[in-house]
């Protein structure tokens, strides 16, 4: 279960006489509990500041009521570029050097989304667990300086060059897709948080510091806003002060209940107490539960650690395999040789290794021939 509440308000200042901020926050669908968020600063002070910022405002409330269908982002968009062009028509016709500058913002609850557009200075600050986030940037020199880190927070609101802009609405006939013209970002809603949407007149008197001392304090919603305008003021109040408050926070109990499906089931008695037995009876279960799974949580370990032996008996097998095999290849590479041998021997024995009847035949020849000569001698002597 979740709560949603908003809050705004606006102050002309101590030095103004006119005031050219408006403001607007509240749920805009019957059908839906999305917030929406505007602030907007009116540029050009007698010339129609005023006049831009209420155009501005009119214009954005009646598109997203006509426009409910679709992403919120791209409606919010859709609905700025229309309140620009609204004005650019005003401005032909009365005064024609009016424009203004907004921070809008649409908090989808359900989707636990953030959908912001901006142009120009008026800010957006997320505050969550103690911590202000600024989440969009200003469209100005200083801004980005102080964005990129280039000057440091109390530099940036000293500046002289503070409050001029470089892109504001109403000042030419824009489209919803024109890269020089409006920033639009999501964001996700944390939970428990409080968004901050305020005019340059409150950021330009009061650090982010002083801002977060205020929101983290435990007291109504609109006490704070009272708080930070107070605080502008207390510091100059050079500027009008406009501040909207949107607190979402959660029920943690409820939230429990939904993600776990636990329901308490109520006994019959509820006026039956609980014995002191019972509590120890109870203390002695859990702690015997307690036990019963860190035993479990040790044998699942040993069981794992039983798991990494086999590995290495594996191993030594795979050792006496290949062994195995090479042994085996030796012992068939001598078989092979022996009787590669034996099979010569056998098949060519007259080229290699002479028989017994070649030497036979070799001494009758021989006697024969000696023979021949001792014939020849005895007849020579005759």
């Amino acid at each position: 279960m979740y709560t949603i509440y908003s809050i705004g308000k606006t102050d002309t200042g101590k030095l103004r006489t006119n005031n050219e901020d408006v403001y607007f926050d509240d749920k805009i669908w019957d059908n839906s509990n999305d917030v929406l968020g505007i602030v907007i600063d009116g540029v050009g002070g007698y010339a129609g500041g005023e006049v831009a910022a209420q155009i501005a405002k009119d214009s954005i409330v009646t598109f997203l009521k006509k426009g409910y269908s679709g992403e919120k982002l791209d409606l919010l968009k859709e609905a700025v570029t229309y309140a620009n062009n609204e004005i650019v028509k005003e401005r032909e016709k009365q005064f024609p050097d009016m424009s203004c500058v907004l921070t809008a913002c649409i908090v989808e609850v359900e989707k636990k989304i953030i959908n912001m557009v901006h142009v120009g200075d008026p800010r957006l600050y997320q505050y969550h667990k103690n911590k202000l986030k600024k989440l969009s940037l200003d469209h100005s020199h200083v801004g980005y300086l102080e964005d990129t880190g280039q000057l440091t927070e109390e530099e940036a609101m000293n500046h002289h060059q503070r409050n001029i802009v470089d892109r504001t609405i109403g000042y030419k006939e824009q489209r919803v897709d024109d890269e020089d013209f409006l920033f639009s970002r999501t964001f996700d809603l944390e939970s428990n948080t409080t968004l901050l949407l305020c005019s340059d007149g409150l950021c330009d008197m009061i650090t982010s510091g002083e801002i977060a001392s205020v929101l983290q304090q435990s007291v109504p919603l609109d006490e704070k806003v009272d708080m930070l305008i107070q605080a502008a003021n207390d510091k100059g109040g050079k500027d009008n002060i406009t501040v909207v408050l949107i607190e979402y926070d959660i029920n943690v109990e409820d939230t429990i209940d939904e993600d776990d499906g636990y329901e308490e089931e109520d006994d019959d008695d509820d006026d039956v107490e609980e014995d002191e037995s019972m509590d120890h009876d109870d203390t002695d279960t859990d702690v015997q539960k307690e036990d019963e799974e860190t035993s479990y949580d040790e044998s699942e370990i040993e069981e794992t650690q039983s798991y990494g032996d086999p590995p290495k008996i594996r191993g030594y097998v795979w050792l006496f395999v290949f062994l195995g095999i090479l042994f085996g290849f030796a012992a068939g590479c001598f078989f092979t040789y022996t009787a590669v041998r034996l099979g010569c021997e056998r098949c060519l024995p007259h080229k290699i290794f002479p028989s017994d009847s070649t030497e036979h035949t070799i001494q009758d020849s021989n006697h024969s021939f000696e023979t021949e000569v001792n014939e020849n001698q005895i007849s020579n002597q005759q």
